[in-house]
């Protein structure tokens, strides 16, 4: 659902509702006090907000006879989902009314085009109501607010559909016009809003990701292996905030844009990095390399950096091989940074739980860069270095990005082509909320495996590690954003 701010009704007149369709009257109001808006600038920093649509449509409905208006939207390009939205409620407003008599609210699917307008003028017959309201509740510049969310979940669970909300008039004369009352002062409510977590409203306020990067929503998942016994991955209950995280794998072409400047703006690095081709991940990296190629970055694209190196991050790491301590971590900074060991394992496993990759229980090399061995149980082969990773040399045998299906939240190579640096020192998992791992220790933690391991080392749950100033031509990484920095 294409998403954009607008004015919202004073809180304290808002009432939410729970259950299914239910209607409730207002009193008539131009009350404009504590009305919240968004904006790039001051993005949501709570866990729960409400968000207007912007593609509802007022509708005029003539009642002399049985008629329907459409209020419409359209479930598209936003991170908006079944799983995150809280709850929906459907504002009607009557602006100027004769005589009416019931409505009928119905739930519509069909196709509009750009402008939202039906491409057919008569619209078929209408599937039974999903709530009627009496023509009693109908009033001059009343608002009546109705709870929609299992009508918009079972929408949102089909990306690309066009729905609306119809209304239909069981008789009565003269005009209603149905609207928000758009243009006439914040005081009035929208037509439509939604609640979710904030890094969703993020993205759906203003349209569109960060350049590269897709949406890893908010909430709890068993991180750890349920399958096959892991010994350092015991299960535990783990609870993430919503974070951006890129597409891709860094290639040695996003890396070499980014080192350049570096080097030429007070950086110094341990490696150079080294790729089979510009379209291929990066590698030859450590884990000081990359945390400092995170700031740098950041400072590139005008953001804060997030890595500094005294506790009261002052001083932006650019130069050595400083063991960064969480107190170093400015995380609330909209810099580039890289994803914790839980919040990769979220990202990895796409929304699922309790299987051993993103798609499954089972691997093959079409779907993943990884040397097979049918003797494991779970691997289909075939067995060897993977035919796409060995095209251009085998040393290192990996794909360009992208080369394979992305996992359920759009992420490529969460398996596979190359292992990835975290944050976390190897440690006991903690669980809870956000971990970030030990303070100190002796290997940080890589996920993922690589072109040159067996599927055993691919699965989610398998956790790698290698001292921080390892460098090899298995080990990459990718960033995250914290949520809200568009």
């Amino acid at each position: 659902m294409r998403i954009k701010p607008k004015a919202l009704l004073s809180g304290a007149a808002l009432i939410i509702l729970s259950g299914l369709a239910q209607a409730v009257i207002l009193p008539p109001t131009d009350d404009t006090s504590g009305t919240l808006t968004y904006n790039k600038a001051n993005p949501p920093v709570v866990t729960k907000r409400t968000l207007t649509s912007a593609n509802g449509s007022s509708g005029s409905l003539p009642v002399s006879r049985t008629r329907t208006a459409f209020i419409r939207f359209a479930v598209e390009e936003t991170g908006l989902t079944a799983g995150s939205l809280g709850k929906a409620r459907l504002t009607l407003y009557f602006p100027s009314v004769t005589k009416v008599g019931d409505l009928s609210l119905h739930v519509v699917t069909q196709d509009w085009d750009e402008n939202f307008t039906e491409k057919t003028r008569t619209h078929p017959a209408i599937d039974a109501p999903f709530l009627t309201i009496p023509a009693a509740s109908v009033v001059r510049r009343q608002f009546v607010i109705i709870d929609v969310t299992e009508q918009v979940r079972a929408a949102l669970t089909s990306p690309g559909t066009q729905f609306g909300f119809a209304v239909s008039s069981l008789g009565g004369i003269g005009n209603v016009a149905i609207g928000s009352k758009e243009g006439s002062g914040t005081g009035y409510p929208p037509l439509l809003e939604m609640e979710a977590d904030a890094a969703v409203l993020a993205v759906g306020a203003f349209a569109t990701l960060p350049p590269g990067m897709v949406l890893v929503p908010a909430g709890a998942f068993t991180m750890g292996d349920t399958v096959d016994g892991i010994g350092n991955a015991a299960p535990v209950s783990t609870t993430v905030s919503a974070f951006f995280m890129d597409v891709n794998e860094v290639t040695l072409s996003q890396w070499q844009s980014v080192y350049y400047w570096a080097i030429s703006n007070g950086y110094t690095f341990a490696n150079a990095g080294s790729g089979k081709g510009p379209n291929h991940p990066v590698h030859t990296v450590n884990w000081f390399d990359v945390v400092k190629w995170c700031n740098a970055r950041s400072e590139q694209a005008g953001k804060t950096p997030v890595y500094y190196t005294d506790d009261l991050q002052t001083t932006v790491y650019r130069t050595g091989l400083v063991h960064v301590t969480n107190a170093q971590v400015k995380w609330a900074a909209n810099g580039y940074r890289l994803p914790t060991e839980a919040e990769w394992e979220k990202a990895a496993r796409g929304g699922r739980t309790g299987q051993r990759f993103p798609w499954g229980n089972t691997i093959t090399q079409n779907l993943a860069n990884y040397t097979g061995d049918t003797g494991l149980s779970y691997d289909l082969g075939p067995n060897g270095l993977n035919a796409i990773g060995s095209v251009g040399g085998t040393d290192p045998a990996t794909s360009p990005v992208g080369s394979f299906a992305a996992n359920s939240y759009g992420l490529n190579d969460m398996v596979g082509n190359l292992v990835e640096w975290c944050w976390d020192w190897l440690g006991p998992y903690a669980g809870g909320a956000d971990p970030r791992g030990p303070d100190t220790g002796t290997f940080r933690v890589r996920r993922g495996g690589h072109w040159g391991v067996a599927a055993d080392d691919a699965r989610c749950a398998r956790r790698g590690n290698l001292t921080p100033s390892g460098a090899g031509n298995a080990a990459g990484f990718r960033t995250v954003l914290s949520p809200g920095q568009l």
